[in-house]
């Protein structure tokens, strides 16, 4: 199957400063991939290099079956960006009418806004609108070109669990109508919850990719094996010592170490995979260490 988006040993710079490093990217019609990482990781220039914004310094580029560069390719893009720049004193459907004038085949308006939810707010202007009801006028604008390729940044950005949802199924239904959708966030569990595919970018490399499955399974083994042995090295420690911890002192031993699991786990695991993938598990217990120490601490003995 053709991909929607490939791209494949992506190089950019910035003058000498690395923004990306070989970086490979797929994504298929009716899939969604989720792109992952921490401000200043590459993510809005991999973004704007699948937007026709920059040329590749090196690497290749291809988007709807063509370069982004080209015109006729942008036809077959739909983007909703975190800033959007929409004049707030249009109503949303002068807004729809314009953004369609832009494409040779696009939805009728009251098509795209129905699409999106946003069908009732026509005569709104756009600045008198809740931050969800901007949120799909925004997707429906990008949907009116019946582009074949979505491009989404942040798209839940500010808006409240409720309204998080609300938009979500919204993505999801244009997956399943075969949209390839990019999706650029911060959020673990939104990616988890929308995507087929998560690829985690740090400083311009791509770390980590896979289902959402895959990747907490991966978290959840060296999580737990970052507690089997901190576990044991308590248990060493309190029997050289002479030290007899009662059942009540290990359980509260283990309590503090299990309630430390996840966030030094995800801590260590970044920082491992960001130095090698097979560094992971020693970086969490180097991490999980000084935890386990100040837990015995306050732990009284007998």
């Amino acid at each position: 199957m053709e991909q929607a988006i490939q791209a494949s040993g992506l190089v950019h710079r910035y003058g000498s400063r690395l923004a990306l490093d070989q970086v490979d990217l797929a994504c298929a019609p009716g899939q969604l991939v989720a792109l992952l990482g921490p401000n200043g990781a590459g993510k809005t220039t991999l973004v704007k290099l699948l937007l026709g914004v920059f040329s590749p310094r090196q690497g290749k580029v291809s988007v709807a079956g063509g370069d982004p560069r080209n015109r006729v390719t942008r036809q077959a893009i739909g983007t909703m960006l975190q800033i959007s720049g929409v004049p707030e004193n249009l109503t949303v459907a002068e807004l729809a009418d314009f953004f369609g004038s832009l494409y040779t085949r696009p939805l009728p308006r009251t098509t795209a806004l129905a699409m999106a939810q946003v069908d009732d707010l026509d005569r709104r202007r756009f600045g008198q609108l809740s931050g969800g009801q901007r949120q799909r006028v925004l997707l429906a604008l990008a949907l009116i070109g019946q582009p074949r390729v979505l491009v989404l940044d942040e798209p839940g950005s500010g808006l409240d669990p409720a309204s998080r949802r609300a938009l979500g199924e919204l993505i999801r239904a244009q997956r399943e109508r075969g949209t390839a959708i990019l999706l650029c966030t911060h959020d673990l569990e939104e990616a988890a919850r929308l995507a087929d595919e998560v690829v985690i970018l740090n400083h311009g490399r791509v770390i980590a990719s896979g289902t959402p499955e895959t990747l907490a399974g991966k978290l959840a083994t060296v999580a737990a094996f970052s507690l089997m042995i901190v576990l044991s090295m308590a248990w060493l420690a309190a029997l050289f010592a002479g030290v007899r911890l009662e059942t009540g002192q290990w359980l509260a031993l283990l309590a503090v170490l299990m309630l430390g699991a996840i966030p030094f786990s995800l801590l260590g695991l970044a920082l491992g995979l960001w130095l090698s993938p097979n560094a992971a598990p020693a970086i969490i217990n180097v991490i999980y260490l000084p935890l386990a120490i100040l837990s015995g601490l306050w732990i009284p003995v007998s």
